[in-house]
């Protein structure tokens, strides 16, 4: 910056700080003079009301009790005028610019100056509030028909006896008031402009001076002349010179070093492998190293490079963006000239754009090929899963998504033990041991779905490993073999009653005749008189030969290659003859037996297995309420089946029973046999039925889905 500038700025902003508070100083004496002539005019109001309590007669009534008794309000009026008019012109001969006179409540008695007819006319409302407070009032901008013109007023009481009877009034032209102000104004304002004069001439003087002596000091530096040594003004510039002498010789030091780094640096940038290059404002090449003129030959220093390079015209919106905003952009294009992919950075500055290219091609092939196997394997119908080592989901396919319930959004970041749940056949702890020693894990798992369900896997665990070599993650896939465990398991549980019913129809017969022998022998026994004190023990033998062929009956119910007496019949008709029964049963133990029969179509039954059916899941329902309760029998129709639905409102099935039930000889019941269930199952095998449980705390259902066809 020119030195004579410098001074002239240093000299206008010395103006500014001298001007603004001489500013503030005459605007704070102005407000000064204006409180101290007001001030004035209010102690000269005061001083003229207590001249005028002075001259006042001891009261009104003094004065009037030498009237007639005879006169009126204004006669009494006109004789206090005439008494006390003659104080007021007195004390208005020395105070003729100002306004006076006596009042009582709200009528003007004597006042100047004087017009007659103000004589009646009453005092203004505000006046009254002296009477009120008892003490003077003071108003500021009160209109007065006296002077016909805004006044500043004084009421002051006159007081008799401890008791207000009357005021005076003063009061001056505002007027006069602001004349005088604005005359203190202007004299102060004179003295101030003078003053700031002064001060400005005397700064002006001194700054330019100071100016001279800058020019000749900066051309003595701009000159690199050392022999600059009068500085009589500010001396103080002395060190400053030897100083910028210093600096001078250190720039150019560090200018030859500057120029040393940066032939080390282009020499670097020469030796890299990938590509680099800078460019100006206008987008013109101003360096490019070694292997971009090696790969772009038809790039030229000097040369725009959207004509260098035509493809890149493409991308001008990011080359614009990092100029005009400043910040780095970074994107990823194909090179139709080397025909790679490119990892683009560009970052700016205020002189250009430098950008660094890093040749990703073959990571680009590589990732696109990672894609490909990703999306192969999310199109896999079985779940397949990753997390890390610390149980975190960092990949989850489209199978796992179907297969559980969870989206991948809703997965990935999850912990995997949180999410599904995994009940393992040993600790985890072992699991884990087993899976890094051998470096792999296959196994029957049960996870947990998203809506709650619990589904069986075939699982296979493999572990992943990063480039250190160290476990990084667990690979898993997952079969669902769920409905195949369940199959087992029907299997299973039919060849129990197929064994079962081929024992019971070998040996049933044999056993029922030698049982029926005894019976009849043990009825004859007992009505013989002989015979009399063991009736009980007959009784009693007879009740367990009956219960024993009752068994022996439902094993025989069991019999694979029993003949079925098939009839087409409604469902309903079956049950509602069985009503009747089966409320006896309940109300002698104490429960309610309800029907909720729907219109079903007609279909084929064997009547007689159908109630051995519904007779066993009710009686099943009675034992399973310990305390009075209610059994539902309910029929519906579903497209392609006939739905028979049996609800107890017991206490469930344990959780432990439910996958064993069926099973011949299970039961939870003392003098349970253990093949009403089997029984079931196995008529409904006959009629290609299925059977669905649904059991909580608060009852259990049976579903018997027979199929039907119209």
């Amino acid at each position: 910056m020119n030195s004579s500038v410098l001074a002239q700025k240093t000299c206008i902003l010395a103006t500014m700080i001298i001007t603004i508070p001489m500013i503030l100083f005459g605007w704070m004496n102005a407000n000064n003079s204006r409180d101290r002539i007001i001030a004035e005019k209010e102690q000269m109001l005061l001083r003229i009301a207590a001249s005028l309590e002075l001259r006042f007669p001891d009261s009104y009534e003094g004065i009037l009790k030498h009237s007639p008794q005879s006169a009126n309000e204004q006669e009494k009026l006109l004789l206090l005028h005439k008494r006390l008019q003659p104080i007021i012109d007195e004390v208005a001969q020395r105070y003729p610019e100002y306004g006076m006179g006596y009042g009582m409540s709200t009528q003007r008695i004597a006042y100047y100056p004087y017009r007659q007819e103000l004589f009646n006319r009453p005092i203004s409302q505000w006046v009254l509030n002296a009477y009120d407070k008892q003490e003077f009032l003071l108003q500021r901008r009160a209109m007065s028909p006296t002077w016909g013109q805004p006044t500043m007023s004084l009421i002051y009481p006159l007081c008799f006896n401890g008791k207000m009877i009357g005021h005076i009034w003063v009061n001056a032209k505002l007027g006069d008031i602001n004349q005088a102000i604005y005359f203190a104004w202007a004299q102060n304002l004179v003295i101030l402009i003078i003053t700031w004069l002064g001060l400005i001439f005397l700064l002006q003087k001194a700054f330019n001076s100071i100016g001279q002596e800058l020019k000749a000091f900066s051309a003595s530096i701009e000159e690199k002349t050392d022999n600059f040594e009068q500085l009589t003004t500010l001396p103080e510039l002395q060190p400053l010179r030897a100083a910028v002498i210093g600096l001078r010789e250190g720039l150019e030091q560090e200018k030859d070093a500057v120029q040393n780094a940066l032939l080390a640096v282009h020499q670097t940038l020469d030796r890299i492998t990938d590509f680099f290059f800078a460019l100006d404002r206008e987008f013109r090449f101003i360096y490019i190293n070694s292997k971009m003129a090696e790969m772009y030959r038809s790039v030229v220093v000097g040369q725009r490079i959207w004509d260098a390079l035509p493809a890149s015209r493409g991308f001008a919106a990011q080359f614009e963006q990092a100029l005009a905003e400043q910040i780095s952009v970074c994107y990823t294009a194909f090179s139709p000239t080397i025909l790679k992919w490119l990892e683009i950075s560009i970052y700016p500055s205020p002189h250009g754009l430098t950008v660094y290219m890093k040749d990703i091609h073959d990571q680009r092939l590589a990732q696109n090929q990672i894609k490909e196997q990703a999306r192969l394997i999310d199109l896999v119908q079985d779940p397949i899963m990753m997390w890390d080592m610390e149980g975190t989901v960092i990949f989850w396919n489209g199978g796992a998504e179907k297969s559980y319930g969870w989206s991948k959004a809703e997965a990935l970041g999850q912990n995997i033990l949180d999410l599904i749940q995994t009940q393992f056949p040993q600790s985890l702890d072992k699991h884990m041991q087993e899976l890094l020693e051998h470096g792999y894990w296959e196994g029957e798992l049960v996870d947990s779905c998203k809506d709650g369900r619990r589904v069986v896997v075939k699982s296979h665990w493999t572990i992943n490993k990063d480039v250190s070599g160290k476990v990084a993650a667990v690979f898993a896939i997952n079969r669902d073999i769920t409905e195949k465990r369940k199959i087992e398991e029907e299997l299973a549980r039919f060849d129990s009653l197929h064994t079962l019913g081929e024992m019971a129809a070998g040996i049933g017969h044999e056993v029922r005749n030698p049982l029926t022998t005894v019976r009849g022998y043990l009825q004859v026994f007992s009505y013989k008189g002989k015979f009399r004190e063991y009736q009980e023990q007959f009784h009693t033998m007879i009740e367990e030969l009956d219960r024993a062929n009752s068994i022996i009956t439902e094993f025989l119910s069991l019999a694979k290659n029993k003949s079925l007496d098939m009839e087409c019949c409604n469902l309903n008709d079956i049950i509602r003859p069985l009503f009747p029964l089966l409320q006896a049963d309940g109300f002698r133990l104490g429960h309610d037996v309800q029907l909720e029969l729907t219109d079903i179509p007609n279909s084929c039954f064997d009547q007689k297995e159908i109630r051995q059916l519904i007779l066993n899941l009710v009686r099943n329902g009675f034992e399973a309420m310990t305390s009075a309760g209610q059994v539902t029998i309910r029929t519906y129709a579903e497209p392609g089946a006939i739905v028979l639905v049996i609800r107890d409102t017991g206490t469930g099935i344990p959780a432990e029973m439910l996958d064993k039930l069926g099973t011949p000889f299970l039961t939870t019941k003392e003098s349970g046999t253990g093949l009403g269930l089997p029984v079931c199952y196995r008529v409904a095998e006959r009629h290609a039925a299925q059977i669905a449980i649904d059991t909580s705390a608060q009852g259990t259902t049976f579903y018997v889905k027979f199929n039907h066809s119209k």
